[in-house]
């Protein structure tokens, strides 16, 4: 979503004037339009890749991963995306959760904080953000983007090592016995195109909702 942004930032940079602060041009308002049109479908088909699968493989619950607001207090030395992804976030979630309630599906929102410093491996205690004890230093660390490695050494899929750390917390907070995965299943998770993966066509929303007798 980020790359798909940037574009739209640099043109709108081009067209704009610096001595015309605060004036919007037609060109300006027909790209910008298009870039919400874009964002708003490529939520709409994420969203909709997510059911898919839970329709197909019987899953009766999902669980969504959310920062509650952490990011907004952290030292970043870049802020400049996290207004914008923190919205795409949301909208995603209340999405997905709209989607949920359509299908009769149970929709949990997990805290995610302080998943993506510690390794599931070392079985860290993860806290709620700001309930981290001080002297508790986390020593394994991403050395490259989507490779984490560990105290001991072994390197795993980042995005693989947060999902583990949410199943944690989903564990702790749902009171429910998870089994933990192996070593083995610590492997790269498929990627999904949303522009290259189909959409499977399904009973739209607006049917469920009752018309209007005179």
């Amino acid at each position: 979503m980020k790359s798909q942004n940037q574009p739209y930032n640099k043109q709108v940079a081009t067209i704009k004037h610096p001595r015309l602060q605060g004036l919007w041009s037609v060109r300006s308002a027909r790209i910008t339009s298009k870039r919400n049109h874009h964002m708003r479908d490529t939520l709409n088909k994420s969203a909709m890749l997510v059911m898919d699968y839970c329709l197909e493989h019987n899953i009766k619950a999902e669980f969504f991963g959310w920062n509650r607001g952490s990011q907004q207090n952290s030292n970043l030395a870049t802020k400049i995306n996290q207004p914008f992804m923190e919205l795409l976030t949301a909208r995603l979630k209340n999405h997905i959760k709209q989607l949920c309630e359509f299908y009769g599906m149970q929709f949990v929102e997990i805290d995610k904080t302080y998943i993506s410093q510690p390794s599931f491996l070392n079985t860290y205690p993860l806290s709620k953000y700001g309930e981290k004890p001080k002297s508790l230093v986390f020593k394994d660390k991403r050395v490259k983007r989507g490779i984490f490695r560990t105290n001991a050494g072994t390197a795993i899929n980042t995005g693989v090592n947060k999902t583990a750390n949410i199943l944690t917390k989903l564990e702790l907070q749902l009171g429910l016995n998870l089994a933990k995965p192996s070593r083995a299943l610590l492997i790269v998770p498929p990627k999904l195109h949303v522009w290259e993966t189909k959409v499977k066509k399904r009973r739209d929303m607006t049917e469920a909702v009752p018309k209007r007798t005179a």
